[in-house]
């Protein structure tokens, strides 16, 4: 998977209007009897499926943790007329209005959706968005209507309306799942030291594990932990307000079945959180929204028991390299660098004129990979400023 560096993306939408609930759980899927099975694009470590509307295809995120979206473009192209206004709140607290449609049909692969309610949405006003370039999201109150598996190593997404068309082992870890009443996302229970909160199942997400601190405090207080200052994510609407995240090294945490031992969790600032495809491709994820059970046969071993970084984490604004964020008592930060320092040349390379596409390929591929040391040059105050980084282990 191409890790992005520090800055995650977190698609999952909240709306909250009872009529625009009515809409989105409208719609049917033609089919009774099925298996299909589609590929999916993961370079950006979301799924990313194409789609048939009006005998055209498109590209759509597959996120369970947001409903429906189409982009303005494409409802004009497909004359769609707004039936309600919904209010909404994305993974980094913005709130906004957006027009709320049906779409006569949607085909994924030979399954046909018919009536589906969607929200018209504006998802290239932010630059990491964009990078995704995709003209809508296949959500929650749309996946509702089959049982799905996600398979990472394959790249293979598969729907079917019955459960026994999946191979499930019996020792198989499982979390049941409490719906979100509007748009059917998944929200899973994750316990620390007796302490349990719910936090959103979202394959919008290239990120880990990331809990909210408000709901641990008292759970997490005496454990060990780093910090880092700047910008930690990026929603649909918008990237993140800068605040303090903790890395906690938690002893013992569970969600549902399965038990991570001496993992190191983000925590944020806030009440939510979420799970997204950094952990989730470590298995064969399979929802099942009849029963409200997710199913996640293991593939390979998920490990984060150390913090090995650089001290800084980097964002592109107009394609220019800024510092996005920086851990406390690094080198980063006792030699002065800033969030939001410009840097002009990473090891000799030129980085303060990127174009889009390598902007998008850096924000998802960590450019220090493979490193254990870095020249990082800053221009500040009109003048240049040469770092010396070394790679160390910031928690363990």
């Amino acid at each position: 998977m191409k890790k992005v560096l520090y800055l995650a993306i977190f698609i999952s939408l909240f709306i909250s209007c009872n009529p625009v609930r009515r809409i989105l759980n409208t719609g049917n899927l033609r089919q009774t009897e099925f298996i299909e099975k589609i590929p999916f694009n993961f370079d950006f470590g979301v799924p990313i499926i194409k789609v048939n509307i009006g005998n055209k295809s498109y590209n759509f995120l597959f996120d369970t943790g947001a409903p429906t979206t189409l982009s303005p473009e494409l409802a004009r192209t497909l004359n769609l007329k707004s039936l309600q206004k919904s209010k909404n709140s994305d993974s980094q607290g913005y709130e906004k209005k957006e027009d709320v449609v049906i779409i006569p049909e949607i085909k994924i692969g030979n399954l046909i959706f018919e009536n589906t309610g969607a929200l018209i949405i504006d998802m290239k006003k932010t630059f990491q968005m964009a990078c995704l370039n995709v003209d809508g999201i296949i959500g929650a109150n749309q996946m509702s209507k089959a049982i799905w598996q996600l398979d990472y190593k394959n790249k293979i997404i598969t729907a079917t309306n019955n459960l026994s068309n999946f191979e499930i082992p019996k020792d198989v870890k499982t979390i049941d799942f409490l719906p979100v009443k509007i748009q059917n996302t998944p929200l899973i229970p994750v316990t620390v030291n007796s302490k349990t909160t719910y936090i959103t199942f979202d394959t919008g997400s290239n990120g880990d594990l990331n809990l909210g601190l408000t709901g641990y405090l008292d759970a997490v207080k005496n454990l060990k932990k780093a910090e880092s200052v700047g910008i930690g994510g990026t929603g649909v609407y918008g990237e993140g307000r800068e605040s303090v995240t903790t890395y906690i090294k938690v002893p013992e945490m569970q969600i549902g079945t399965l038990k991570l031992i001496n993992q190191i969790v983000p925590f944020r600032n806030g009440k939510s959180g979420n799970i997204g495809n950094g952990i989730l491709q470590h298995y064969k994820v399979i929802i099942d929204w009849n029963m409200h059970k997710i199913y996640l046969p293991e593939v390979s071993n998920f490990d984060f028991s150390k913090l090995n970084r650089f001290g800084i984490g980097l964002k592109f604004i107009e394609n220019k390299t800024v510092i996005a964020s920086i851990f406390k008592n690094t080198d980063a930060e006792q030699l002065g660098m800033a969030v939001n320092d410009e840097i002009v040349e990473i090891d000799g390379r030129n980085v303060s004129n990127f174009t889009e596409a390598d902007a998008c390929y850096f924000t998802f591929t960590n450019i220090f990979r493979g490193k254990d040391s870095s020249k990082v040059t800053i221009s500040k105050n009109g003048r240049k400023i040469n770092f010396n980084l070394k790679r160390a282990i910031l928690l363990e």
